[in-house]
């Protein structure tokens, strides 16, 4: 009788475990499926603002070849201050696209998606985001090269070299800085 009893209870024993076991699995597999549907939908919603931000790069760029590469000589030194006006409307754009690149940041940089849209987007900004700060820093690199040319031809005081604060990159580490081309 009390071996009956026994046996009972370990039957019951490993089934309330065996139970709890399953609930727990289903607990946790819901709610990773939760926590994907955020990761999900902040993706979504940061690339959109990502995108708005690679098109005022590309506008802000494009200004900058205008008015200032094609336009870079001691001849035209008289415009420098302009340069200055149209670099510093490029860094702060370049600012902004590292400002709100940083969820996509964490989210995207060497992580993979069952969401092949997802993974699309990630792709996408990851080589925008390279490319866009990349081509600011030669940009900005090239400006100052020419400048140190014409500082030795015009000696002028005010005529100095641009600040640049950042630095060529490669966020996934994948050994291609888009870009620098």
């Amino acid at each position: 009788m009390i071996k009956k009893i026994a046996i009972g209870t370990l039957v019951l024993a490993i089934a309330l475990i065996v139970t709890g076991n399953s609930l727990l699995v289903c607990n946790l597999l819901n709610k990773e499926k939760t926590d994907m549907k955020k990761i999900g939908a902040n993706i979504k919603k940061d690339y959109k603002v990502f995108k708005k931000d690679i098109e005022a790069f590309n506008e802000i760029r494009e200004e900058y070849d205008e008015k200032v590469a094609s336009n870079l000589f001691a001849e035209t030194i008289d415009e420098y201050d302009e340069w200055i006006k149209v670099i510093d409307k490029y860094t702060d754009t370049i600012k902004k696209i590292d400002e709100d690149s940083k969820e996509l940041k964490e989210t995207c940089v060497n992580k993979a998606y069952a969401d092949e849209d997802l993974n699309h987007k990630c792709s996408a900004f990851i080589i925008a985001y390279e490319e866009s700060i990349n081509m600011y820093v030669k940009d900005v690199t090239g400006f100052n090269e020419q400048i140190s040319d014409i500082i030795e031809t015009v000696k002028e005081e005010k005529i100095k070299e641009y600040n640049l604060t950042y630095k060529y990159v490669d966020i996934n580490f994948d050994g291609i800085t888009q870009g620098v081309e």
